[in-house]
């Protein structure tokens, strides 16, 4: 396999760690896979079996892998997302090593680094993550609210699409943040010990250095890290 993703978690709840691992999105028919600890025997020290997750797909490999007990009953559940069939799934533990999807998303978005937290504070891990859009912009946070109960697990409800804009930056030229400077984009400019610093023209005055840009774009507030290079 070409491994790309990789988590630990105890699958079968023997004490020992064991390892999950996606393969690459540069290959196809990817598959996720887990490898069972097989404890500190140094007779079996090497003898790291290997299970069978998510059987192979017909896309291009896994941006999200994440563990976590989602249904609570003891034993950590997988969450993947899925390059180019651009769905979210959910892959219930069945306590015996091996997995079934128990919940799938497939609203169009690559899902990229998809994580599992308490966000509600109900004692049940929802899903956060984003869209990976190929430098669109503004990118969003999702979410998937874990709605279950103690005899339904999980019941995702309340999927928050644009929950949060978050803007991609890439590597610009002075001028283009000159541009944002004319146009009052720029609220302030601080050195990295939160100094500011005043400005009158632009900033071709700033020395060579790192600094912040505090931006401001719509109704967002950003700061940004810039390095000058003289």
């Amino acid at each position: 396999p070409h491994g790309d993703r990789v988590k630990v978690g105890d699958i079968n709840q023997d004490g020992n760690m064991d390892i999950i691992v996606s393969e690459s999105f540069m290959v196809s028919n990817n598959q996720v896979y887990w490898f069972q600890n097989p404890g500190k025997s140094l007779a079996t020290q090497n003898n790291w079996q290997r299970h069978m997750v998510v059987p192979a797909t017909a896309g291009d490999g896994f941006f999200s892998l994440w563990v976590g007990d989602i249904d609570k009953d003891g034993y950590p559940d997988i969450t993947t997302g899925q390059t180019t069939e651009h769905t979210l799934s959910v892959w219930k533990n069945n306590q015996d090593g091996t997995f079934t999807k128990a919940y799938t998303d497939a609203n169009g978005n690559c899902h990229n680094s998809a994580k599992l937290f308490d966000l509600d504070g109900d004692g049940d891990l929802d899903i956060v993550g984003i869209p990976f859009t190929y430098y669109s912009y503004p990118q969003t946070i999702q979410i998937w609210r874990n709605d279950g109960d103690s005899t339904n697990h999980p019941i995702f409800a309340n999927v928050i699409q644009n929950a949060a804009p978050i803007p991609r930056f890439r590597q610009f030229p002075l001028e283009d943040y000159n541009r944002l400077f004319s146009t009052g984009m720029v609220n302030a400019i601080f050195s990295l010990d939160g100094k500011r610093v005043p400005l009158a023209n632009g900033l071709n005055e700033l020395d060579k250095g790192v600094f912040i840009l505090n931006i401001k774009d719509g109704s967002i507030n950003l700061n940004q890290k810039i390095t000058i290079r003289k």
